[in-house]
C-alpha cells in the first residue's frame, strides 16, 4: 500500500509522518507499506533544527529528506493520501478531485487537524521557544500516533477507495 502524508511546506508534519512511519513499519516489520509525503506549497527551506532534534530522540533520522511539492503524478501514485490539516483536504478535493483523509481521522476517528506553527502562533519566529515547544510537542504526537495509525489504516483504505471511487462516477 502506497501512502502518501499532505502538509504545506513538506518540513514539519507531513515530513514527520512519513518518517515516524517508515521507522514504524521497520520495527513492526511491515514490508507491505511505501510511505512517501509531499507540500501543497514546499518552498525550499531547511528542517528546523528542533523537528530534526525531536526526530532524532526517536533514533529517526530524515535528513536526507528532499522536499517537493504535490502534483497530479505523486497524488495518483498513492493508494491513499493522508491530509495533516482540514485547509490540505480542501486543497486535495479543489485541485485534484480526492477526498483525503485526516491523519487524526484515521488515528482516532477524529476531525481534528494536526496544526502547523502559523496556525498557533502569529509570527512563529518572535517566540522561539512556543516555537520549539509546538514543534516538539507535534512530532512527539505523531510519532505516538503510529501504533494507532497502523491498526486502522487498512480498514480505512477500504472506505477511502469506495468514497474516491462514487466521486469519480
Amino acid at each position: 500500500m502506497n501512502i502518501l502524508f499532505i502538509c504545506t511546506g513538506n518540513i514539519f508534519r507531513s515530513m514527520s509522518a512519513e518518517y515516524c512511519a517508515k521507522h514504524y513499519c521497520t520495527a513492526h516489520h511491515l514490508n507491505e507499506f511505501s510511505i512517501s509525503s509531499a507540500g501543497t506549497i514546499a518552498t525550499p527551506e531547511p528542517i528546523d533544527p528542533t523537528t530534526l532534534a525531536t526526530l532524532h530522540t526517536f533514533d529517526i533520522d530524515p535528513t536526507d529528506h528532499i522536499q517537493r511539492q504535490i502534483t497530479a503524478e505523486i497524488v495518483h501514485a498513492a493508494d491513499i493520501v493522508v491530509a495533516m490539516a482540514s485547509y490540505h483536504q480542501e486543497l486535495l478535493k479543489e485541485e485534484f478531485g480526492i477526498h483525503a483523509p485526516l491523519f487524526n481521522k484515521i488515528c482516532y476517528n477524529t476531525e481534528t487537524s494536526v496544526l502547523d506553527l502559523g496556525d498557533v502562533m502569529d509570527d512563529p519566529n518572535t517566540n522561539i521557544p512556543k516555537r520549539q515547544a509546538h514543534l516538539q510537542k507535534t512530532v512527539t504526537y505523531i510519532n505516538d500516533a503510529m501504533p494507532a495509525f497502523f491498526a486502522h489504516i487498512g480498514a480505512y483504505q477500504e472506505n477511502n477507495n469506495t468514497a474516491n471511487n462514487e466521486e469519480k462516477r
